[in-house]
């Protein structure tokens, strides 16, 4: 095993290169989502000179761009553990890279425990975990990788040239792992490596070698460093095999295992063998100077202070010197900033609203979020396009926490960082799955800032104040700590783990949240009254790409002869955003008239019956009139919204089709009989849609998410606690139209200052029983509030920014005086 902290795309192509691939053997790197696993893919096969999905593919949900050829395999966590329900030796794969392994996902975590179980049984399988940011200690100690020994201080002959071994005392990043240190000056030491006699060097250490930029080879010379390397090596004898701890402060370290400085020796333990299975790598990539820059004064509007900000630096840096990076909380704020920044740009430059602006002065607006459709996050990380004179148009990307790693966004020299994360908080005790806005951690604040200095010196504008950045939360908490298990736990019912409790976690959830995800699996009919997946329904839930809660809502679907409305509910329920405008962030904001319109159209199909039903409907009736641009708009829905809502209409009905052929031609799947099991027809549009039926199976998969009206008629009580209050989330079509059904099943929970319950859906509380019999026997389960939640304000509400912070920039100010005027503006808002 080792855990690894270089480039992910540089090592996979030393590994071909070393012969990991020989015999269609594979290498598989995973990525934690789909837009880092396809991008690096195509960088990859880009670098190797081959089409992608030849010798380099990848694999995400819905999109297998990889052939029976494909020796470098790019895929998502979520698609690895998958893989492992069919493949579970992952019989081709010689080495396996788990990347970002940071950011702790639920699959992450989970991939770790099975792969280091699966290494019992297959040591021949290499693992590496890599990211740059990582607690690399938890996984060494994870692995049993045993921290390193100190080591006697280097002999004071240890030279390399002409200069003598030492470390730099103030040097803290490395005296951890630094007992011995081989100081490397800049332009021509030499270094010379004999092999040793006992044995060959690890192929899996020499790759990782080389990706750190590490001179290979007897007689192989230092690069060329622009200022001085430390590099500090120790090594003990490990159970099963040797560690070796490596500290480098250069992406361009020479240094070796199994091999022997020629002009420098390097003290070991006497009883230290050379490095043979295990190795931990540590390496602090070459990043250039950013400057941080944070508001003096703390911004009550998160949404103005992006556009102004955004404009300032517009308008005060020259054409071609650098795109721009936003880091926002929530795909709505995305879309709405993305929509304000049109509108106040001729102000920028000192110009009417209806100016036309030259191609300097335009700015390319692109979104990038994980909701978006794949080829539009590709779109995203392009470059920009030339003007006529030859120098790039400025790009803004608007991105989520998507954008902090695994990307390489070339041309990034501004980062613009909110300092907020929309995060998922799962309430063991009540059972809810809570959104919420969040700051967020200092190692995302670290991670954002280093965007703005890949390719060259960059800034960073922090929205917020330094004393709000030293009471940032040091890192996040792992996600089995906080998120829902349901997912998790199919998964690994669906692997034969016999019990979660017993599973080998990188840090084990707690007992309560364990219990709440088998609650639901149960309800779910996923599992039996042992923890065992059902033989039918279970495996089918866990082999369908999507939430358990929408797997349920699609079985019930084909179980009960109405798949078609329950994989078109599932497709609006996949999807973050408002459909419908009347709903969204910026309907405050429209005209008079065309606000008017929206709620009418709105009217004219939104009923009692709740979001996802009148989402249905009018995705249908956009369907039969084209699913045009000009339909969406007749309509009043939103093309972004509307167009993603098809796309995963249409995947999942691919999905759905093939699955039930499956289960019906698989006689000897179980006991319980799908003969009746139907998905036919599912993306037709000719019969309108049975809204009853439709109301049945969302019903049947937020089982567990229920609330009734309070007899005053203020909340809904949710019924898994009976303690619980919330409210109507404002862009749902109720709240909009002032309606308030009985009973409700919903799909989200938000929190700011109060709860609130989104995508909400009418149901009949004579269902309740009939849909979960084998485990509701009340319809109540004992909890406590969530009133401890410590949140973030709400965001601002959707306005542009006020004409008078845009009062210097007038009509008659050349082009260099709006720079000059917008460089001051920025020195007014932000500080050191």
């Amino acid at each position: 095993m080792c855990v690894y902290a270089l480039c992910v795309a540089e090592l996979p192509q030393y590994l071909y290169e070393a012969g990991w691939c020989a015999g269609g053997r594979e290498v598989i790197i995973t990525q934690p989502r789909r837009l880092a696993a396809a991008a690096l893919a195509a960088r990859v096969a880009e670098e190797m000179r081959c089409p992608l999905g030849t010798a380099v593919g990848y694999t995400v949900r819905f999109d297998d761009c990889t052939s029976a050829d494909t020796a470098l395999r790019f895929m998502t966590d979520g698609m690895l553990l998958r893989r492992l329900m069919t493949d579970p030796t992952l019989a081709r794969a010689s080495v396996v890279i788990l990347d970002e392994a940071h950011e702790r996902s639920q699959a992450t975590d989970i991939l770790a425990g099975l792969l280091k179980r699966l290494r019992t049984v297959r040591p021949d399988l290499r693992l590496v975990v890599s990211s740059a940011t990582m607690d690399a200690q938890a996984f060494a100690d994870f692995f049993d990788v045993p921290p390193p020994a100190p080591l006697p201080p280097a002999p004071a002959s240890a030279r390399v040239g002409d200069e003598t071994t030492g470390g730099s005392e103030n040097d803290s990043a490395h005296k951890s792992a630094a007992a011995a240190g081989v100081r490397a000056k800049a332009s021509s030491a030499r270094l010379t490596f004999n092999e040793e006699e006992d044995g060959e060097e690890d192929e899996v250490v020499q790759a990782a070698l080389r990706a750190a930029g590490v001179p290979r080879g007897r007689g192989a010379t230092a690069p060329s460093l622009a200022s001085d390397a430390r590099v500090a090596a120790t090594s003990e004898r490990a159970a099963g095999g040797d560690t070796l701890s490596l500290a480098a402060a250069s992406s361009r370290i020479p240094t070796a295992r199994g091999s022997r400085w020629d002009n420098a020796s390097v003290a070991r333990a006497p009883s230290a063998p050379l490095l043979t299975r295990t190795v931990v790598l540590r390496a602090v990539g070459r990043t250039y100077p950013v400057t941080r820059l944070y508001r003096k004064e703390a911004v009550t509007n998160v949404i103005a202070a992006v556009v102004e900000t955004v404009l300032l630096v517009h308008a005060a840096q020259p054409p071609g010197s650098g795109d721009i990076l936003v880091f926002m909380p929530t795909v709505d704020s995305i879309h709405e900033v993305a929509r304000l920044l049109p509108l106040a740009l001729p102000a920028a430059w000192g110009l009417p609203s209806d100016a036309r602006l030259s191609e300097e002065q335009q700015l390319i607006i692109a979104p990038l979020h994980a909701s978006l459709p794949l080829s539009r996050q590709l779109d995203a990380i392009e470059p920009p396009p030339l003007t006529k004179r030859g120098v790039a148009m400025r790009k803004v990307v608007l991105a989520t926490n998507a954008a902090e790693t695994s990307l390489s966004l070339e041309g990034m020299t501004t980062v613009i960082d909110t300092g907020l994360v929309r995060v998922r908080m799962f309430d063991a005790v009540t059972g809810l799955d809570v959104y919420a806005v969040l700051p967020a951690a200092a190692t995302s604040a670290e991670q954002r800032a280093g965007r703005a200095g890949r390719t060259r010196a960059g800034q960073v504008f922090h929205l917020y104040t330094p004393a709000a950045a030293g009471a940032l939360p040091r890192r996040n908490l792992p996600d089995v700590l906080t998120t829902d298990l349901t997912a998790t736990l199919l998964s690994l019912a669906a692997l034969g783990v016999p019990s979660p409790v017993n599973f080998e976690w990188l840090e084990a959830p707690a007992p309560a949240a364990v219990m709440r995800a088998l609650e639901s699996l149960y309800a779910f009919g996923a599992i039996d009254a042992k923890g065992a997946l059902t033989s039918v329904t279970g495996w089918a839930m866990s082999r369908l790409p999507a939430d358990p809660k929408l797997a349920a809502m699609i079985l019930h679907g084909v179980k009960h002869g109405c798949a078609r409305e329950a994989v078109a509910a599932a497709a609006v329920l996949s999807v973050d955003g408002h459909l419908f405008t009347a709903c969204a962030a910026h309907a405050g904001d429209l005209p008079r008239g065309k606000a008017a319109a929206a709620l009418e159209s709105l009217r004219a199909i939104a009923t009692e019956d709740g979001d996802v039903v009148a989402a249905c409907l009018a995705m249908q009736a956009w369907a039969r009139a084209g699913s045009t641009p000009a339909a969406a708009a007749e309509a009043h829905i939103q093309l972004s919204v509307a167009s993603r809502i098809q796309s995963v209409h249409r995947q999942l009905a691919a999905v759905t089709t093939a699955l039930v052929a499956h289960v019906r031609d698989a006689a000897a799947l179980g006991s319980e009989d799908a003969s009746a099991w139907s998905a036919d027809d599912l993306l037709s549009v000719a019969a309108p849609l049975d809204v009853t039926a439709l109301r049945r199976a969302v019903a049947a998969g937020c089982i567990m998410q229920l609330a009734h009206l309070t007899p005053d008629g203020t909340h809904y009580r949710c019924i898994r606690d009976g303690k619980q209050l919330a409210l109507l989330h404002p862009a749902s079509v109720c709240a909009k139209l002032r309606l308030r059904p009985l009973w409700i099943a919903f799909a989200e929970v938000h929190w700011s200052t109060d709860l609130y319950l989104s995508h909400v859906t009418r149901i009949e509380a004579s269902w309740i029983r009939e849909l979960a019999s084998a485990y509701l026997d009340t319809p109540t389960v004992s909890a406590v509030s969530s009133a401890n939640i410590q949140v973030a304000p709400l965001l601002g509400a959707a306005q542009p920014p006020p004409p008078a912070t845009l009062t210097y920039r007038t009509a008659a100010q050349r082009k260099a005086d709006a720079a000059a005027a917008a460089a001051a503006a920025l020195r007014d808002l932000f500080s050191l």
